[in-house]
């Protein structure tokens, strides 16, 4: 979540990628969102438990939704009764799409005992404070060369880039910077920003989910390290 006082600051985070239709999360697990469009979420796993007594099956959930698409509300419908409560924690912190706003939305998700798997685990990454300072430590005062919106729905993706005060090639001063944070915490008050400068010099901006999961950015700390 962004902090209510942004200026000089910048957070970056990384988790799970949230989308539109079917999702997969972890081995085994695959999400039904039955049309619905999600901002952000947390992502589901399959239990230790259930996985060694060999239960699978599907739980269907159903979830309600206030008037900015926050899940207030969820109760399980069907399924068995060892994969239940990590379908409820983790519906419980997803964000749908204003569109499903202060309405009730249906989810299914299946859990399938997955055969073995090399993948990786998520990676260790915790938010980084970095303080924005001015060129040459800084990123302040350089055009910004490139904009990224990573973990929403390509829709979502636009929407937000519409409302962003600044563009690329523009000369990135403290008041866009704080003007940027405004606007991403109007549009979404949990998403994560970054702005940074790349191992070329260039100056970032990076707009993130809190549960987007993908490769990590190289964050840029000011001399003396992040407070």
């Amino acid at each position: 979540m962004l902090p209510r006082s942004f200026p000089g600051c910048c957070l970056l985070a990384v988790i799970a990628l949230s989308a539109y239709g079917q999702i997969t999360d972890a081995p085994g697990v695959t999400v039904l969102l039955n049309g619905s469009t999600i901002l952000h979420r947390s992502p589901v796993s399959y239990p230790k438990a259930a996985r060694d007594k060999s239960v699978q099956g599907i739980v269907i959930v159903e979830a309600t939704l206030d008037g900015t698409g926050n899940v207030v509300d969820a109760r399980v419908l069907s399924g068995p009764e060892e994969l239940r409560r990590a379908a409820l924690e983790s519906i419980l912190l997803w964000h749908f799409a204003q569109a499903t706003a202060n309405s009730v939305r249906p989810v299914q998700i299946r859990f399938d005992l997955p055969p073995r798997s090399n993948r990786l685990p998520a990676p260790d990454f915790f938010p980084s404070l970095v303080v924005l300072q001015r060129y040459p430590a800084g990123p302040l005062d350089l055009p910004l060369r490139h904009i990224e919106i990573l973990g929403l729905p390509e829709e979502a993706r636009k929407q937000l880039a519409a409302r962003l005060p600044l563009h690329e090639g523009d000369i990135l001063t403290q008041e866009l910077a704080d003007a940027v944070g405004r606007a991403v915490r109007d549009f979404d008050e949990h998403m994560n920003v970054g702005i940074r400068r790349d191992a070329n010099g260039d100056t970032l901006l990076e707009i993130l989910t809190p549960d987007y999961r993908g490769p990590l950015p190289a964050v840029y700390e000011p001399a003396g390290g992040p407070r």
